[in-house]
């Protein structure tokens, strides 16, 4: 028995918003460790479990919905709060603050969790977890919680934020920064409507700083507009998101207009001297940024995947040793670990120096070994 099927023991764990992103990929984790997990989701129909059972039947509950939901199952169930651990899952968490204390007076045990990554991803392994303690109740559901995503999801977990500084931290990286996402995508999308650029060919033809920024809009836009809207309107509800906001607009302006006199130094140099004095920052993000561009280069100009149908110690030495034994040379690697059910499938991205290959052989051998190649 692991740690996570220890900490869950015999509870019924009931999600709410099983049917969303995080609450799937929770539901997906928790279900090969627990006896009984209750799906509770509109999507799901008839097949929903009713929210008053769920709740009363639950020895934990997490909440993987919208603010303006987390309050209204709470007030509907209210009543049926007795003594469960309670994980909540919101970018944003003034709208329920109230909520989350009122749970803990009434003898929950609560914390607040916030993943920095869209669900997603094939993986979430290595990617940033904050944690934020409810009260002084919230040491059980802080153990579920740092075994169900430090464990079983093996991500990294900080808990330095105060739940009611959450927000004020979170707003230049979220409310502001899909605000200025989104208006960039929508002026570029004007731009190809209006027949001034062709997507295709910028794209195939982008720049390393075009290909960095992109990410991060593109990321955003596959957030979805209601994950945004939450994450702007929380922004606006601030007065240091009001305050940048209102900033941001003026402060283009003044680019263009010291770019047109000249002076865009003026600007700028002030600028670094207030951010990064000592431009530790600026070789850092260079040292990340030549990291990706690196691996982007070097898989885009010859490469594979390979997919191991089992994880485990010495698969990659087994096939560095196969490539070895066929005069490959790798220049580039990454990896996905994805989770199917108690198993765990890695692909590996192979980026390889130029030379003869014989892909039928190497495809066998591999295949022999238990790998898939694709090319």
């Amino acid at each position: 028995m692991n740690s996570l099927q220890q900490a869950i023991g015999e509870q019924t764990i009931t999600v709410f918003g099983s049917e969303g992103n995080w609450g799937n990929r929770i539901v997906n984790t928790l279900r090969p460790h627990a006896k009984r997990v209750l799906c509770c989701d509109p999507k799901l129909k008839q097949a929903s479990a009713d929210p008053r059972d769920a709740t009363a039947e639950a020895d934990v509950i997490v909440y993987a919905v919208f603010p303006d939901q987390m309050n209204h199952i709470v007030d509907e169930t209210q009543h049926l709060i007795m003594g469960q651990s309670i994980l909540e899952i919101t970018s944003v968490k003034q709208p329920i603050i109230p909520t989350l204390q009122k749970l803990d007076e009434m003898g929950a045990s609560v914390v607040a969790t916030h993943p920095l990554v869209l669900p997603t991803m094939s993986s979430v392994r290595g990617q940033r977890l904050l944690l934020m303690r409810v009260g002084t109740n919230s040491a059980v559901a802080e153990t579920l919680a740092r075994e169900v995503f430090g464990t079983g999801m093996e991500m990294i977990i900080h808990d330095e934020i105060p739940l009611d500084r959450h927000d004020a931290v979170m707003v230049p990286q979220q409310g502001v920064l899909h605000a200025t996402n989104i208006a960039q995508l929508i002026m570029l999308a004007e731009m190809v409507e209006h027949g001034n650029v062709d997507l295709q060919l910028l794209l195939r033809n982008s720049t390393a700083n075009f290909d960095l920024n992109a990410l991060g809009q593109w990321r955003t836009a596959r957030s979805g507009a209601n994950i945004s809207s939450a994450l702007i309107e929380g922004a606006l509800q601030t007065d240091l998101g009001l305050e940048m906001l209102e900033r941001l607009k003026r402060t283009l302006d003044r680019v263009i207009g010291a770019v047109k006199a000249g002076a865009l130094s003026d600007l700028l140099d002030p600028a670094l001297q207030t951010l990064d004095p000592h431009g530790e920052i600026r070789k850092e993000m260079s040292r990340k940024g030549d990291i990706v561009l690196t691996r982007f280069g070097n898989l885009r100009r010859l490469s594979f995947q390979l997919l191991a149908k089992e994880s485990g110690a010495g698969v990659l030495h087994q096939i560095t040793e196969i490539l070895l034994k066929h005069g490959i040379s790798m220049n580039a690697i990454d990896s996905n670990v994805l989770q199917k059910g108690d198993n765990k499938e890695v692909t590996f991205d192979i980026g390889i120096e130029e030379s003869e290959i014989d892909w039928l052989a190497l495809e066998a051998e591999l295949s022999e070994a238990g790998f898939v190649l694709t090319r």
